[in-house]
């Protein structure tokens, strides 16, 4: 919010500050949400168009690295969706306060996301199946490279991508808290 005291705002400089946020915080969203998939099409694209399709160290620590990247932008983006969420709470108590608590308005009483699915489950799709990606990137390599890897190089896979699932998997199904610390 503005550097004014909170008491010298007048609630339509409130209201106005909220939407200002919301803004930004949605556009950040979007920007990341085009960003992330759009390089992993295009740097899985530009393996699967390499001469070498052999199962090899960097192709599974390039995978390593696609996918704890990405899920480190859904750690990020999931404060930026509790961000928005607590934003949305702040805009539809303007709302209530300034018209009443019956008030339908633009947060205030909105009606449920279509089967109760919205922008969250939306990007959790999103995330969760570039993350997946990632992983598998490794497993377009030739089968008889795989085959005939080093047991220590597909043990290493193996293991390092189900640390990374199961890390994905964990943030992934926290719930997002809105509420705040110390209250009840």
């Amino acid at each position: 919010m503005t550097s004014e005291p909170l008491t010298s705002l007048t609630t339509a400089d409130r209201w106005r500050e909220v939407c200002a946020q919301l803004r930004a915080t949605d556009d950040i969203s979007f920007k990341l949400l085009g960003f992330v998939p759009l390089f992993t099409v295009a740097a899985i694209g530009a393996v699967l168009f390499k001469a070498d399709h052999r199962l090899s160290l960097g192709l599974i620590l390039a995978s390593f690295v696609g996918s704890i990247t990405t899920l480190g932008f859904w750690i990020w983006e999931r404060r930026n969706i509790q961000t928005c969420k607590w934003l949305r709470e702040r805009a539809a108590d303007i709302e209530r306060a300034a018209h009443g608590p019956t008030h339908v308005g633009q947060f205030a009483r909105l009606a449920p996301a279509p089967r109760g699915l919205g922008k969250t489950e939306g990007e959790t799709i999103v995330y969760a199946t570039t993350i997946a990606a990632w992983l598998c990137v490794p497993l377009l390599a030739d089968a008889d490279s795989i085959l005939h890897s080093h047991a220590a190089l597909v043990g290493l896979y193996g293991v390092g991508s189900l640390v990374v699932a199961l890390l994905a998997w964990r943030e992934m199904r926290s719930p997002i808290v809105t509420t705040p610390r110390g209250a009840n």
